[in-house]
C-alpha cells in the first residue's frame, strides 16, 4: 500500500467515524410500541425497517420529527421529538394529572395550585362560630388523585382568627376525616394569625377523592364568638406505589 492509499483510507475511516458520532434528524413513522420508535431518515424515502429505543421523556407521535444518535457499535437511539411548531402542552409519558395542576415539588411532595382560587384572600366557609368544643369549617378544597397506586397526601394551612372575649382558639387540618392535633393560638379582639402548619396522611388509593379542610373553634369559655378570616390551604401529594 502506498503512502497515498494509506492516507486516503485513514481519511475515509475518520470521516465515517465522525459521521457515526453525529446526531441526525428523522421522522417517527406510526406510533411507538413498547418504547420503540420506527423512523425514516429525512434523506430517505423509506423507513429504516427497524424499531429503535428512545430516551425516557416525551412520547413520540406519528410524523413527529425526532433527533437520533448512532452509538458506538452501530446502535441507534432516538433522543426525542423536535419542536418545530408552537408549543401545545407536550405531555410526559407518566404525567401526574391532578385537578388544579402541578406547579413544582417540595421535599418529594407535588405542589398543587387549586384552580380558580386566590389562596391569599379566602373569605371562609363559616365566618364565625360560638362553639367551644365542636369544630367549624373555615375552608375546604377537593381533588381527585390520579389512578393507580397509593399516595401520601399533606397540606400546609394557615388561618387568621378573631375571638371575643379574648382567649385561646384551636385550629386543625383535616384530610378525608383524618385530623391533626389541634394548634392552640391566643387571639384577642385583634386578628391573630396562625402561622402555617403541616398535616398529612398516608396510604390513600389512587383515583380517590380527597378533601382538605381547615377547622377551628374557640377554646373554653362562655359567650365566646370566634371568627375565621383568610384561611389558606396549600395541598401536597406524592405517589408511593
Amino acid at each position: 500500500m502506498t503512502a497515498g492509499d494509506f492516507l486516503r483510507n485513514l481519511y475515509t475511516d475518520m470521516n465515517a467515524a465522525e459521521d457515526r458520532a453525529k446526531a441526525f434528524q428523522a421522522q417517527a413513522i406510526g406510533t411507538q410500541n413498547a418504547g420503540l420508535v420506527t423512523i425514516q431518515r429525512v434523506e430517505s424515502t423509506l423507513p429504516d425497517g427497524e424499531a429503535y429505543g428512545r430516551l425516557t421523556g416525551f412520547a413520540t407521535a406519528d410524523q413527529d420529527y425526532v433527533l437520533c444518535l448512532e452509538t458506538r457499535g452501530g446502535g441507534t437511539v432516538v433522543l426525542g421529538p423536535l419542536q418545530n411548531t408552537t408549543p401545545s402542552g407536550y405531555t410526559l409519558d407518566a404525567a401526574l394529572s391532578v385537578s388544579g395542576g402541578l406547579i413544582n415539588s417540595d421535599n418529594g411532595y407535588y405542589v398543587l395550585d387549586p384552580a380558580g382560587q386566590d389562596l391569599c384572600n379566602q373569605t371562609g366557609d363559616v365566618a364565625s362560630t360560638t362553639g367551644t368544643a365542636t369544630y367549624a369549617q373555615a375552608m375546604s378544597y377537593a381533588i381527585t388523585l390520579p389512578a393507580g397506586g397509593t399516595f401520601d397526601v399533606g397540606m400546609w394551612f394557615s388561618l387568621d382568627v378573631i375571638r371575643t372575649p379574648a382567649g385561646n382558639a384551636n385550629i386543625r387540618g383535616n384530610i378525608n376525616g383524618t385530623v391533626g392535633g389541634p394548634r392552640v393560638i391566643s387571639p384577642d379582639v385583634a386578628i391573630s394569625t396562625a402561622h402555617p402548619h403541616w398535616h398529612a396522611t398516608t396510604g390513600i388509593a389512587g383515583g380517590s377523592a380527597v378533601t382538605f379542610r381547615i377547622e377551628y373553634h374557640g377554646n373554653s369559655g362562655t359567650g365566646v364568638t370566634t371568627s375565621a378570616k383568610n384561611p389558606m390551604i396549600w395541598p401536597r401529594l406524592r405517589r408511593m406505589s
